[in-house]
């Protein structure tokens, strides 16, 4: 069974100004397909992998109000629609009794959760991206910062979009990051705390140079 919903460059006013609308709009889990001035390659951007951690969403939802096009094709994947939108809004990690989706990217797959991520997986398999940029919020109002699993030039060039701070972990804990040594450069940012302005206009920032 199929959980994500697929759009192709949205027209800016397709997305609506307000960004719960925009997120109900959906109804569930959405991946959006930009195409780029360069439709010979792709990169990937995740995010709300976590109900709570909106400025990568933000980001993204002010990017298609711009309607501008992006340098190459980007494929926009975000999973945690159902927990952004309990109430209170972008307070619930993910929905109560789920697992935390950022620990499934590992097998087995064999809950909601797991299934979702593997379908997340199965998108990137599909577009075969340069690179994945997962965008995060920090649990606190702390410094932005990158995380890899995996260390050379660029997982650091893609963390420098954003941030001048990286962690190498050895940790493997099923995080979607986890793939990065058997697939596609992949890290994740840590773009600050989820109500704080600096982290959303980091977010902006760095995506625009991602994009």
């Amino acid at each position: 069974m199929r959980r994500f919903r697929f759009l192709r460059n949205p027209m800016a006013t397709d997305v609506g100004d307000d960004l719960e609308a925009f997120l109900r709009q959906q109804e569930g889990p959405f991946c959006i397909f930009l195409e780029g001035e360069d439709t010979t390659r792709t990169r990937a951007f995740v995010t709300l992998l976590h109900g709570n951690e909106p400025s990568g969403v933000l980001a993204l939802h002010r990017w298609l109000k711009s309607a501008q096009q992006p340098a190459v094709n980007i494929v926009c994947i975000v999973p945690s629609v159902a927990a952004a939108l309990e109430l209170p809004s972008f307070s619930h990690r993910m929905l109560p009794r789920a697992r935390d989706l950022n620990r499934c990217f590992a097998p087995p797959f064999d809950d909601a959760q797991g299934a979702l991520a593997e379908e997340v997986l199965e998108i990137l398999h599909m577009h075969h991206p340069e690179a994945v940029v997962d965008m995060h919020n920090t649990s606190g109002s702390g410094p932005a910062f990158g995380v890899c699993t995996f260390e050379d030039r660029k997982h650091d060039a893609l963390v420098s979009l954003f941030t001048q701070h990286l962690i190498i972990s050895n940790l493997r804990m099923g995080a979607l990051m986890d793939i990065s040594e058997h697939h596609y450069p992949t890290v994740t940012v840590e773009v600050g705390g989820r109500l704080d302005d600096t982290a959303h206009a980091l977010a902006w920032e760095g995506l625009c140079r991602y994009f």
